[in-house]
């Protein structure tokens, strides 16, 4: 079995497994945040949440740190694609026809 830091290092090489194992870990814990902070806006935690994990797969050989740290680095993605949401949702409603 691999230590937390090691499965982070292997999902940033590409390991398929690698990648499994982080979402095991952390996507139950990211889709319940989300879903707690979406009230007034027209989009799903599971789409939010998909982006966030598109993005930590593009940019992860940009990250350094630990596995602890990768948590938070998800969920700041997360909370950017949130506060997007958040932005469109306000715009579609500013502009929607009375």
């Amino acid at each position: 079995m691999r230590s937390d830091d090691a499965i982070v290092a292997a999902a940033k090489s590409g390991d398929p497994e690698a990648w499994r194992e982080l979402y095991r870990a952390h996507a139950g814990r990211l889709a319940l945040w989300l879903e707690t902070r979406l009230a007034g806006i027209d989009v799903a935690a599971d789409d939010v949440a998909a982006e966030a994990w598109l993005v930590a797969a593009e940019k992860v050989g940009g990250f350094h740190g630990t596995s602890t740290e990768f948590a938070g680095w998800l969920f700041g993605i997360a909370r950017n694609h949130l506060a997007n949401a958040r932005r469109r949702s306000g715009r579609r409603a500013a502009v929607a026809p009375p």
